[in-house]
């Protein structure tokens, strides 16, 4: 500010003595004169313009403040409770905050990360405490300008605000849509506690605290407060389900074979299914197997409905799937000891170990905390079938069907992940984007276990010959307990008369 300062002073002083020259008979000099003090003056604008905003302070801005008004604040979050997604619109921007946790992995440092979809803003590197020059066209600006956190306290009456400037940190691949997933980190000061709820701000003109600021109207749940020892062995990450998702019959059948496999629980986000599929969904949920949240996208954005914008075009990669299974990552950091992260049409299937248990006893490496599976794909055409005893049908995929596979070239790596989440810091749709210090990743041979992947052929003309398709009975060794399973689900659901299925 100094700098700026003594700029302001000199470009006031040649203001000064143009001014004077002319008052003293260089008429002449009128027109140029003029000019020169319009140049000037544009030239201390921008000086001004450009520098560093005087109310936002870094790297730490802490000022107690009181929560304001119209907030959402629902009751304090255990250290062990699950919350909700809640995505939603910050206040006039145009980023949407999801979801909140505090990672304590840094040496117990406390840090907030606030997960938020945002645009990527221009192709350039913009220095992140410097705001935008007054003249710069604002659809043009970084969404994420300025932003902090408002940490909230359950615990004192009346509820208490601390602002905690945010350093953005954009997740790499986005796979160059406008949107991409975002993690606004926050530091808790120390010497404070750790806060039950945290409101994302987003400042466009100045100032985290100044009246312009625009914040969330939903307080969100600061989840994971208190680490605990995971409570199941495996846990399963779905993207989302969405477009009326109808495939009961591969829904039910997965279900169970996760189960069987070794899963304690299936955490699934819902867009938009079928009547029969949400039935399923309510059921177990009830049961205690699954966790739904709800991801109401296509409310706020034009979401692409596949991974290539050039052929899917849309505003966000495939219904949020990057963001879906961050979230995911997050929010069972410290339920599972490993995380299965696939599509709900695919799954790890062991070769020399009858489930996931036994086949980790035998692949766990120190060090290693991302197992990379690769790809088969087993095409499917045709729609089963099934009837319950009761006379309930699900239509869909009969994965049992499918036996012949398309192999993939050798040198093909498509993959999907079996991971332990606390040596993870990012996840991708096929690979783990970041690492923490000191962890690392394997290839598991096929031999050993692959990712059967039952996809749709939609393009029945290009159905791959008997020529190009490999047999694998894999599966079927569990074809009897998956048959069992699925017929005691769809009774269970029959009888459950609060369940209507169409």
């Amino acid at each position: 500010m100094q700098r700026t300062a003594r700029k302001l002073k000199l470009g006031i002083a040649m203001t000064k003595l143009v001014t004077m020259r002319v008052i003293h008979g260089h008429k002449r000099m009128l027109f140029p004169v003029l000019l020169l003090v319009l140049a000037m003056a544009v030239l201390v604008v921008l000086i001004l313009g450009s520098a560093p905003p005087l109310l936002l302070p870094r790297p730490l801005m802490a000022s107690l403040t009181p929560p304001p008004r119209g907030l959402l604040s629902p009751a304090p979050m255990g250290g062990h409770a699950r919350a909700d997604v809640r995505l939603h619109k910050v206040g006039t921007s145009r980023v949407f905050a999801f979801s909140a946790y505090l990672d304590t992995r840094d040496d117990g440092q406390p840090l907030l990360r606030v997960f938020a979809l945002a645009p990527r803003g221009p192709p350039w590197p913009w220095p992140w405490q410097w705001s935008w020059p007054w003249w710069w066209p604002r659809w043009w600006r970084r969404s994420c300008e300025k932003a902090s956190c408002r940490m909230f306290y359950g615990d004192a009456e009346p509820r208490r605000a601390l602002c905690v400037a945010a350093t953005p940190k954009m997740l790499s691949n986005h796979y160059n849509f406008e949107f991409a997933v975002f993690n606004f980190l926050c530091r808790v000061p120390k010497g404070e506690a750790l806060p039950s709820h945290v409101a994302l701000v987003m400042d466009e003109e100045g100032g985290a605290s100044s009246p312009s600021s625009t914040f969330s109207s939903v307080l969100m749940p600061v989840q994971n407060r208190e680490p605990s020892p995971p409570r199941h062995h495996f846990g399963v990450c779905l993207p989302t389900l969405f477009g009326g998702f109808s495939d009961s019959l591969l829904l039910v059948q997965n279900m169970e074979l996760y189960r069987l496999l070794g899963a304690g629980f299936v955490t699934v986000y819902n867009t938009s299914v079928s009547p029969q599929v949400d039935a399923l969904l309510r059921h177990y949920t009830r049961s205690g197997f699954m966790d739904v949240q709800q991801w109401p996208i296509t409310d706020f954005l034009k979401p692409s409905t596949g991974w290539d914008i050039n052929v899917n075009p849309g505003d966000l990669q495939y219904y949020g799937q990057i963001a879906t299974l961050n979230d995911c990552l997050y929010r069972n950091m410290y339920r599972a000891r490993y995380l299965a992260m696939h599509d709900l049409d695919e799954i790890i299937i062991p070769r020399d170990w009858p489930n996931w248990l036994k086949m980790m006893e035998a692949l766990a490496e120190h060090g290693v905390s991302a197992y990379y599976f690769r790809m088969h794909n087993f095409p499917v055409a045709e729609t089963a079938t099934w009837v319950s005893s009761s006379g309930l049908r699900v239509n869909g995929t009969n994965i049992l069907d499918h036996v012949d596979k398309v192999m993939y070239p050798p040198g093909d790596v498509a993959s999907k992940v079996l991971l332990q989440p606390r040596g993870i810091e990012f996840h991708d749709v096929h690979r783990v984007l970041a690492f923490r210090p000191g962890h690392g990743l394997r290839r598991v041979p096929d031999s050993q276990a692959t990712v059967q992947h039952y996809k749709r052929w939609r393009k029945e003309w290009d159905f791959p010959s008997h020529a190009e398709l490999t047999r694998d009975m894999n599966l079927l060794r569990y074809a009897g307990d998956i048959e069992r399973a699925v017929r005691r689900t769809l009774d269970a659901i029959d009888d459950d008369r609060s369940a209507e299925l169409s």
